[in-house]
């Protein structure tokens, strides 16, 4: 969880309030707190662009252990602190029931600026190390899902060609089932027409068989007789009177059977 715009808001207001008020204490030198106010500074640019790496709460609870405990040496810095924890918790509604009470004293009362420094430094490096350990597991993890994703890609590639092949043979088994009664009408029509040609073809056969017949049939052929011999003329003088001869004997004959 990234730094809010309610935390990065009123941590500049504390900043601000810091680096405009007065201690109340003499130091020895101006460098400890104007080294305090840069490093604020440089905090509060760093939250700024590197929002994404912290969280309130990892933040508020570095600083609020460290802070705290120069309370003797920087009260007013405590003091300061105070205010932006008291209005982040108002603004956000949130609690912290693990943080100490103010009452801590100083562990140490030597160098207690530079002292102060260090400690803010040590622990924002130590988040960010802990942050640059979660971005290594985090690329991984990233790398990891990566490749799955890629063999899932694969793996779907292959399940929409494989759905493509299926609904081609749907839509082939869907046009072959409305052509079927089409075919088997086609089938029928065809039997049909071959049972009349085979009932055609035994027609013809038939008085092909009789004709082979017939003309099989011994043809018995009236061969031609020789030339009578005509007669002679003295044959045909005999002949001739004999049937003068015989003329009148006919006709008494015819005329007797008429009479009686």
């Amino acid at each position: 969880m990234a730094l809010s715009a309610s935390f990065l808001e009123l941590f500049a207001t504390f900043v601000n309030q810091y680096e405009k008020g007065n201690d109340g204490i003499i130091l020895k030198s101006g460098e400890i707190r104007a080294a305090l106010v840069v490093e604020l500074r440089i905090f509060l640019n760093t939250f700024r662009d590197s929002a994404a790496v912290f969280n309130d709460i990892n933040v508020i609870e570095a600083f609020h252990s460290v802070i705290l405990d120069t309370y003797k040496t920087h009260p007013y810095l405590v003091q300061c602190w105070c205010d932006f924890f008291a209005k982040y918790k108002e603004k956000t509604n949130t609690s912290f029931p693990t943080f100490t009470s103010l009452n801590i004293p100083s562990r140490s009362n030597a160098n207690p600026g530079e002292k102060l420094l260090s400690e803010l430094n040590a622990t924002i490096n130590s988040m960010m190390k802990a942050h640059a350990e979660t971005q290594k597991l985090m690329l991984s993890e990233l790398e990891r899902l990566t490749n799955q994703v890629a063999s899932l890609s694969t793996q779907l590639q292959a399940e929409k060609e494989r759905n493509m092949s299926l609904q081609l043979q749907i839509r082939d088994q869907t046009v072959l089932n409305t052509l079927q009664p089409e075919v088997e009408k086609t089938a029928k029509q065809l039997d049909a027409a071959a049972n009349l040609l085979k009932g055609l073809a035994q027609q013809l056969q038939a008085p092909l068989s009789s004709t082979s017949v017939s003309v099989s049939a011994p043809v018995i052929l009236k061969t031609a007789s020789a030339p009578e011999k005509a007669p002679s003329t003295k044959e045909a003088v005999a002949e001739k009177a004999l049937a003068s001869a015989s003329a009148p004997a006919l006709s008494v004959s015819s005329v007797n059977k008429a009479s009686i």
